[in-house]
Parts: structure tokens; sequence; C-alpha cells
């Protein structure tokens, strides 16, 4: 018998979530499964249609001692779903709510798009199969309904949200889709599998021989794994006719493909963290593991111990000033007290300044120093928090303040004299302080 402890002190982090579907799929696999719910919550017992609170004997009285074990183990199937409806045009309720969080979704991060196209696919065949075009327009009614406000907008301003959608995912060259492939299965794959760690600073990550290295062996082992993953679901599906991970298999490979394809890729993929909705499919590359350790248990255990050594390896030899944000090619100090203490001095509490410095600047300051991003040629950036930038547009003098030598430094000092008249320059280590003497404030 073995066991298996999903335990961490954070919540949220997953703990039920792949417990359940791990025990759902080893007993898939035809193992006996016994699924212990320790959470005063009961969400594992939750997820298999269950309600805690018509449940007599449970672990609380097991391990009080006023019930026995076999009268405190409940059977359910692997098979049955987490909200039992009708069989047609039931889970109206669960459909809209599920699509209302879509909607919200969508309204708030275009990046959910990868996921919401093939998960609209997916819900829009399977009630087509099942003849349930109530069930599809209630999803289409939530929906509508959770993005309300961004359609309002819209409908007011012409569309820019469209318009920008339009000019991110279109246009990518088959080199730039190749190239953003190859990025997710380098770096963003093997982070996602622990292989290797994460960095804000690709470029000096690429630089360093060891991390160069790793790199090019986590890549073919990520690759690997998708590749098993996807054989194995259609494997599955050719022998028993299970689709369900076949259709998670091709998911994963969608939302990759999706990302590839978008200009904007370049940016999404050195950040992994876009993708970590993939670890949804975690059980079922621990199921194929399982399998596989019934009847090659040297091969599993091998790439088991593969996997563990790799991301061993790379903690112990990464860098840590290779995560740390570089501005013209500079890593930016850990904190930003000193800048603080010198715009204090100088009575500055409104700046321009670059995107790693200006938000690092708010918080450390306690939003004593409010900060708007602008670009390498100074023009408006992005900015994460709009009242920050209007606070900064609205002040009569505000301070400029980049990193010695940096592009927008660069520009800055290019601009003719009598584009800021007055302003004076400072240094304050990598630090360029452009200020208005006594008229550097936000207020009059």
């Amino acid at each position: 018998m073995r066991k298996i402890a999903m335990v961490n002190q954070k919540g949220g982090v997953g703990k039920t979530t792949t417990a359940v579907h791990l025990a759902a799929a080893l007993a898939r696999l035809g193992r006996r499964v016994l699924l212990v719910d320790l959470d005063p919550q009961a969400n594992a017992t939750i997820s298999f249609g269950l309600r805690p609170h018509e449940i007599k004997d449970n672990i609380y009285t097991l391990l009080m001692g006023h019930s026995t074990v076999s009268a405190s183990l409940l059977s359910v199937s692997p098979r049955r779903p987490v909200a039992p409806s009708p069989r047609r045009g039931g889970g109206l309720g669960g459909v809209a709510a599920l699509s209302l969080v879509a909607g919200l979704g969508f309204w708030t991060n275009a990046l959910i798009l990868p996921y919401l196209i093939l998960a609209a696919m997916l819900a829009t065949i399977r009630a087509v199969r099942a003849r349930a075009p109530i069930r599809l327009a209630a999803g289409a009614a939530a929906f509508v309904v959770g993005s309300l406000p961004l359609w309002l907008v819209n409908l007011s301003s012409g569309f820019p949200t469209f318009q920008e959608l339009r000019q991110a995912n279109t246009g990518a060259s088959p080199g730039e889709i190749v190239s953003n492939l190859g990025q997710i299965l380098r770096y963003s794959g093997p982070v996602l599998l622990g292989l290797i760690e994460p960095s804000s600073n690709l470029p000096a990550f690429h630089e360093a021989r060891h991390e160069r290295y790793a790199l090019w062996v986590a890549g073919v082992a990520a690759t690997a794994v998708l590749a098993a993953g996807l054989v194995g679901a259609l494997l599955a599906w050719v022998v028993d006719r299970r689709s369900g991970d076949l259709v998670l298999g091709f998911v994963a490979l969608g939302v990759v493909m999706s990302f590839a394809v978008s200009r904007v890729a370049p940016l999404h993929v050195g950040e992994p963290r876009y993708a970590l909705p993939l670890y949804s499919l975690a059980p079922l590359y621990l199921a194929r593991l399982a399998a596989l350790a019934e009847k090659r248990p040297r091969l599993a255990w091998g790439a088991l111990g593969l996997l563990l050594a790799m991301n061993l390896g790379t903690t112990l030899s990464f860098t840590p000033e290779l995560a740390a944000p570089r501005v013209g090619g500079m890593p930016l100090p850990r904190s930003n007290q000193e800048l603080i203490q010198a715009l204090d001095a100088r009575g500055i509490d409104r700046v321009y300044t670059d995107y790693w410095i200006a938000y690092p600047l708010a918080f450390e300051s306690g939003e004593r120093i409010l900060p708007s991003v602008i670009t390498d040629d100074l023009a408006s950036g992005f900015n994460r928090y709009i009242p920050y930038a209007q606070a900064v547009h609205d002040a009569p003098r505000p301070a400029y303040v980049f990193i010695r030598g940096s592009p927008p430094d660069v520009a800055y000092q290019a601009r003719p004299a009598t584009a800021l008249p007055g302003y004076r320059r400072d240094e304050m280590g990598p630090y360029m302080i452009y200020w208005a003497g006594d008229r550097g404030r936000g207020e009059e």
C-alpha cells in the first residue's frame, strides 16, 4: 500500500484539487484508492457530490473513537460528476456560474483568451452533442453579464479592446512562431515542471553558461514529458475510448500554440505564470507515472529521480542576481530606500520612471512617492495603476528618475534644454534624478 499526502501550510494552492483528481485518475486505472479528507471545510467530500452535513460518521467521529473505520468509509465512483444534474437541460446554475466567472476574467485581463477560446469550443461541442441549447444560451448570457463593463466601455469608445487584441494576435511570421515555441519548450515548460528556476532577466539568464546548458537539457525533458502525455492520452483513447485524457492533453497543446502565434508571445512566454492553469493536467501525468511504475518501476523511478536531480542541481547553481530585473543592462538595487531618501530630501513625490523602478518605489515609500511609467522614448508606458499616472500627469513639475545610461536617460538628455527649463540633474548611485528644485512636489 502506498500513501500520498498533499500538505502545504498555504491555502488555495491546489491541495484538494490535486488530491481529488489524482485519486480519481488512479481509480480509473484500476487501483483501489482511499481518499482521506482531513479538511474541516470538507471540500474533497463535496467534490464527489456528497453533502458533509448529512454524513453522520466521518473522520472526526473516527478519530474521537465514536465510530468504526468501516462506518466512516463512503464508496464513490471516480466517474461521478461533481454536481449531478438531469440528463438534458440541467446543470444550468453551474454552467451560468462558470460562464459568469469567465466573463469577469475576460473583462479583467485578455490573457485569459487562450484558455477561454478552447473552453468555449469544448463547451459548445458538448452542448451540441447533448442537444442542450438552453445550457449553451445560459452560458452565453452569463458570460455577457460577467463582461458587461467591458462591452459598455467599448461600445461608447470605438472598441479599443478588440483593436488592441487584433494588433497583438495577428501577423506573427512562421519564424516568430517557431522561435516562440522554442522559448516555451526551453524556458516556460521547464519552469512549470520545476526543472529550472524562473528568472525575470532572460538575456542575462541565457548568458550564464551553466544555465544555458540547463535550458537545453530541461527543454528536451519538457518536450519529452509533453509528448509522452499526449501519446499516452491518445493510446488510452484508442484502446478503451477514454476521451477525457485526450481532450485535456490537446487543450494543453492548444494553449501552447495560441501563445506561440501571438505577436506579444515573447513577453508572455518569458513569464511562465501565465501558463499556471496548465497545472490542471498534473493528475494526468501523475496517473501515467503511477501506471508506468507498476509495469516498469525502474524506468519510472529513474525518470522521477532525473527530474528531482535537475531541480536540485539548478537550484544549487542558480545565481540570485539573474532573477533581478535589469534596466539598461544593469541590475536594479534590491532596495529603493536610498533613492526614496534622496527624493524626500528634494521634496519630490511625483516621478516619471521606468516600469521596474515605478511600483517598488511606490510600495517601499508607502505611496508617499507616486510614479508614472514611461517608455524608452519618454512616451506613456505600461501603467498598471492609472491613478498613479494621473497624479503624476497633473503635477506641475514632476521629476524624472532613470538608471544612468539607460535608453530613457539617453532620450531625456537628448531633449532640447528649452523643453524642461529650470530642471536640475543629480546623480545618486546608479540613478539619475532630473527635478525642478523646490517646485518638484506634486502639490502647489
